[in-house]
């Protein structure tokens, strides 16, 4: 492969920097045909830049996988998958369950696995509004809506904003399929040689590995982009969101991709179509 720069685009959150952290600061070996030159966007800005098909490689909401499996393929590595531990709906007030289809509803963007997890679980709710993640705390807090779905830092810094929580979504997910949840994955584009994707996802496995092992020194890098500055939050935040699926998606986690993709486009994809 000729030199080249490679286009990346991730969020700014604790996990993926965490991931892609090594690589993009050159902490590990890299190879000069695979320098990346990385753009940091909100999880919904991902979802949308994927369907131009800027990017060769991309943090996408897995729930947005069949819409832009034409041009991307997922990696088996990178992404964030939870058992039993997902978006969280919260509001200021405890709100009956059959009362939440009634409710006002904030969520984090359109194409989200959050938004697609809670019109799952809640298919009457209609008073829905799409707004910025990092905005649905302080929105519920100035009595925009009634309850809202979060993600990210925020899971950790909720209550102490004087919100609470009424359902784990990702325990009801669980409750209904018995499988993790699918959160984010990295997509990579179909156009790149294939030695060059199997040498991608080597490289990404070499930074979380590198990152498991030197994180302190991390750190500076994953605070100079996270929302949330607090160590403890960021530590809670990787904790959670980094496991044994962001270094290798398996069979359990590959299943439950596709359980989700196909709760979406009613079982047309078949996993050689999805994973490189």
């Amino acid at each position: 492969m000729d030199k080249k720069q490679l286009k990346v685009a991730i969020s700014p959150c604790p996990n993926d920097t965490y991931i892609f952290g090594p690589w993009i600061n050159k902490f590990i070996e890299t190879e000069d045909s695979l320098h990346i030159r990385t753009d940091y966007l909100d999880i919904q800005e991902l979802n949308e830049q994927a369907l131009t098909n800027t990017y060769d490689i991309i943090k996408i909401s897995a729930a947005h996988i069949p819409s832009v499996i034409e041009h991307y393929a997922i990696l088996s590595c990178g992404g964030a998958l939870t058992e039993k531990t997902g978006p969280l709906l919260i509001a200021q007030k405890d709100i009956p369950e059959e009362d939440i289809t009634k409710s006002r509803i904030l969520l984090p963007g359109i194409n989200t696995t959050a938004a697609f997890l809670f019109g799952f679980l809640f298919p009457k709710a209609k008073k829905i509004d799409y707004v910025l993640f990092s905005e649905i705390e302080d929105r519920l807090l100035n009595k925009e809506a009634e309850a809202g779905v979060i993600i990210h830092e925020s899971r950790f810094t909720y209550e102490t904003k004087g919100l609470m929580k009424l359902f784990d979504l990702g325990e009801l997910w669980f409750d209904k399929t018995k499988c993790p949840i699918p959160l984010g994955v990295i997509a990579i584009n179909r156009q790149l040689d294939s030695q060059v994707k199997s040498r991608i996802q080597d490289q990404i496995k070499k930074s979380i590995l590198w990152a498991n092992h030197n994180a302190d020194e991390l750190m500076p890098f994953i605070q100079s982009k996270a929302t949330e500055m607090d160590l403890d939050t960021i530590a809670q935040h990787i904790h959670l969101y980094v496991n044994e699926y962001s270094l290798n998606l398996g069979g359990s986690g590959k299943i439950a991709i596709m359980k989700l993709c196909n709760y979406i486009n009613r079982g047309k994809l078949n996993a050689n179509e999805v994973f490189i």
